[in-house]
């Protein structure tokens, strides 16, 4: 059996311009997305969502059951 290294990338550290450019493409698609998104709830799920930010009632089905309970204490905090 030969000896496989475990780590098979080179190690390198991050530089100024990789940093540069992620930083440039989550703001290019962070814009794409903020003008090209949906200003309607087109989905009964969304919709459901929504109710659940205002009134969170799992007899009502707002949102429906087992009703994403972190889903809603995350859109609250949000």
């Amino acid at each position: 059996m030969t000896d496989v290294p475990l780590n098979v990338w080179p190690s390198r550290s991050l530089s100024a311009q990789d940093a540069l450019t992620a930083a440039l493409l989550f703001l290019g698609l962070a814009a794409i997305f903020a003008f090209t998104r949906s200003h309607w709830l087109d989905d009964w799920d969304s919709v459901n969502f929504a109710f659940g930010l205002d009134d969170f009632d799992v007899t009502k089905h707002w949102p429906h059951p087992p009703g994403y309970s972190v889903y809603i204490a995350a859109g609250k905090l949000v």
